[in-house]
């Protein structure tokens, strides 16, 4: 009903009459996250005493990714020894976690913890996909798009796996597939005028390094022109 101040009383109810449950602790701890993700995580903390045996830093970990505090995620998943014992949910923030912070060796490390149990979970695949491109180690970068592009269940597409796949794609120097992958992404951004002003640079540096100059200064303009406030530079 929308109503979090009776939703977030009755929780704490809930903690004092059954102290070892820990819906309650964890429902109140994503009422509170919204606020102060630091009073979500202490009010967990309450749930450790109780249940040492729950996995309270993976739940820690989820409320500060979910708040966007990555350093403080990353502290509480650091904590987890198995990450075998790790729901989905968490491998996937862990490991995003990770990328985000620049770590890319550790992301991919738990991305492949996730894939030895579920080897065409989309999510994962396409985490360890970008790593590899950001690494700029090319053939691991594609052999992981065909596993998110071909080799994936209920994969949804999203314009920035065309980016990465166009990326790797010009890293190994097959210019005319990039600029295919490319072409996709501008596809899927035909409202975001911005976006594809990123894009067109992209194409106009594989058209240089393909030796097509005219093209390369077509997407350089098309780039220029879709930027709101073009610089010097």
């Amino acid at each position: 009903m929308d109503d979090a101040g009776t939703a977030a009383e009755n929780y704490q109810q809930a903690k004092y009459f059954d102290p070892k449950n820990p819906d309650a602790y964890y429902k109140y701890a994503m009422i509170l996250r919204g606020r102060s993700p630091e009073e979500a995580v202490k009010n967990l903390e309450e749930l450790r005493t109780q249940r040492p045996d729950y996995p309270v830093d993976q739940l820690c970990g989820r409320i500060y990714y979910i708040a966007q505090k990555y350093e403080s995620a990353e502290n509480y998943y650091n904590k987890v020894s198995d990450l075998s014992k790790m729901s989905e949910e968490d491998i996937t923030y862990y490991a995003m976690t990770e990328w985000l912070l620049g770590k890319r060796d550790r992301s991919i490390e738990i991305c492949k913890a996730g894939l030895s149990r579920d080897p065409r979970r989309s999510g994962w695949n396409r985490i360890a996909f970008y790593n590899y491109t950001d690494l700029k180690d090319v053939d691991n970068a594609l052999l992981y798009a065909d596993r998110l592009f071909n080799q994936s269940d209920s994969a949804h597409f999203i314009s920035e796996d065309y980016v990465y796949y166009g990326t790797a794609l010009q890293q190994a120097k097959k210019w005319d597939d990039a600029i295919t992958a490319f072409n996709q992404a501008i596809d899927m951004n035909k409202d975001n005028a911005k976006q594809q002003a990123i894009i067109d640079k992209n194409l106009s540096d594989v058209y240089l390094q393909k030796g097509d100059f005219d093209n390369a200064v077509v997407y350089f303009e098309k780039s220029v022109a879709g930027k709101e406030t073009p610089s010097m530079d």
